[in-house]
């Protein structure tokens, strides 16, 4: 197995990124708001603190350091105080700037936050948007140009905030200097005209600009996976990675659609959040993994990102210490609570997965029941598995039940490869996690009927069914409780 904590501590250190797009200022304004203004009807902020940081593009490559990679940056700035300020904080954290052109006919894009506390008062954007004269852009194509010559960059990332740096011309440029050496382009899209990305690798639109790219050319907007698979095909790119929040992200290539499930446990903030996973993202490829698992690690990268208030640079530190964690228990990935794993089967159905459900308590794992469980998996792409919580089993077997704790029980069973996903649940009964997921199958031991199935009429009103699969003979938790008693 891969040691993927290992990959971000020493291999991401290896990788030469080059990010191309939208430069942005992010400035801060906090204070306390306690009373109103006797001028109009708002709020009077008392300012204590500022705080300027990198956004958009200049985002981006600000991840991609914090996480250890070398990086250049290019795109262009205005000849003001914003633009001297995003160059300083560049300079200060360590991107290369030589490909950053200053230009006097357009400002630097800052957007300024007003926080009362952690609550947003007000935004306020200075920024220039449209088309600079062509011979700004011939001097920002050879100075990247320059660049690639120069640092031999192992990816490009395009980071395309729809403020007119990205052009089909100078995405032209682009491929015709990149193209030839291999280098690969991810492209963070915007807009409607998916052609000026043609000869790019991989496009990672979220569900929004997704959409729009499907109502615009006529794809199906009910089916963004879909969706995505035309984008993929008529833009020319090996993979579509459609970042679906909550939901998780879809890798779409030529011939399978791989879903990988958010890691986010709580969500403070997702400003810049698809900053750190595309900067998480490339650095992953570049070192060498595959693409499911550079989504992986973007997703826990992300994770971390949400978690705290305003935009934020993720460190190789951070990531590598969550991904050794997880890694040093790989069962935990799959349990999901009752609110994820609703978001995450609507998903697997949007996909046309066939979802299987079984539960039980499982304390003292044996062979009856591991031949349950791939059986149940057989039936289907998906199988689920609702787990008693140790109260829950208290209750059920007597006050000397459970003989193995939640921990071990949940380690067990997310060793097995037949397990795609295990909900805890503290009731008695089921009955609440299948109305979340809402299964195509129920499985259960032979030792049931139909009628003594919980939920089957929820799994039937919707078109599904009840599976009875015969047990092994002779083997039981209770039997084997009671042979452990006697010894």
């Amino acid at each position: 197995m891969i040691n993927l904590s290992e990959v971000v501590l020493k291999d991401f250190r290896l990788q030469r990124v080059l990010v191309i797009g939208d430069l942005m200022l992010d400035r801060y304004i906090r204070g306390t708001a306690s009373r109103l203004s006797p001028e109009a009807p708002v709020p009077v902020l008392l300012s204590s603190y500022r705080h300027d940081t990198l956004g958009g593009a200049a985002n981006v490559a600000r991840n991609v350091v914090a996480l250890g990679g070398e990086c250049e940056l290019a795109g262009f700035i205005g000849d003001d105080e914003g633009g001297e300020r995003l160059t300083e904080i560049c300079r200060e954290v360590g991107i290369g700037t030589s490909s950053i052109t200053i230009r006097a006919e357009g400002s630097t894009t800052v957007k300024t936050r007003i926080l009362s506390g952690n609550h947003q008062l007000l935004r306020i954007d200075d920024e220039f948007v449209g088309k600079r004269p062509a011979e700004a852009y011939d001097l920002l194509a050879k100075s990247i140009a320059e660049v690639i010559a120069a640092k031999k960059p192992d990816i490009i990332v395009v980071s395309d905030y729809a403020k007119g740096v990205v052009t089909l011309e100078l995405m032209q440029k682009l491929g015709e200097v990149a193209g030839p050496l291999g280098i690969p382009i991810c492209v963070d899209p915007k807009g409607t005209d998916f052609r000026k990305y043609v000869g790019a690798t991989i496009i990672k639109p979220n569900r929004a600009e997704m959409f729009d790219f499907a109502r615009y050319w006529g794809w199906p907007t009910d089916d963004l996976i879909s969706a995505a698979g035309s984008l993929r095909k008529e833009a020319g790119l090996t993979h579509v990675m459609l970042t679906l929040g909550d939901q998780g992200v879809a890798l779409v290539s030529e011939s399978s659609v791989e879903h990988i499930p958010t890691r986010a446990r709580e969500v403070f903030d997702v400003t810049g959040a698809g900053d750190t996973v595309m900067a998480a993202f490339v650095l992953a490829k570049s070192a060498g993994v595959s693409p499911e698992l550079a989504v992986d690690i973007a997703n826990h990268a992300a994770a971390i990102a949400i978690a705290r208030v305003g935009s934020t640079a993720v460190s190789g530190t951070e990531l590598s210490q969550v991904l050794r964690a997880e890694q040093s228990s790989p069962s935990s990935r799959k349990v999901y609570d009752i609110q994820t794993i609703g978001r995450v089967v609507d998903q697997w159905k949007a996909e046309g997965k066939k979802i299987v459900f079984t539960n039980g308590c499982f304390d003292l794992l044996h062979a009856g029941h591991t031949s349950l469980l791939q059986d149940a998996r057989d039936l289907g792409d998906r199988l689920i598995v609702g787990l008693n919580s140790d109260s829950s089993i208290t209750r059920l077997k007597g006050p000397k039940r459970p003989l193995m704790p939640l921990e071990m029980r949940t380690a067990v069973l997310g060793a097995l490869e037949a397990i795609d996903a295990i909900v805890v649940f503290e009731e008695d009964t089921p009955l609440e996690v299948i109305k979340a997921v809402k299964p195509d199958i129920i499985v259960k031991g032979g030792d049931y009927v139909r009628d003594t199935v919980v939920g089957a009429d929820i799994v039937e009103s919707h078109g599904g069914r009840v599976a009875i699969i015969p047990i092994t003979a002779n083997i039981s938790s209770s039997k084997l409780a009671e042979a452990l008693e006697k010894l």
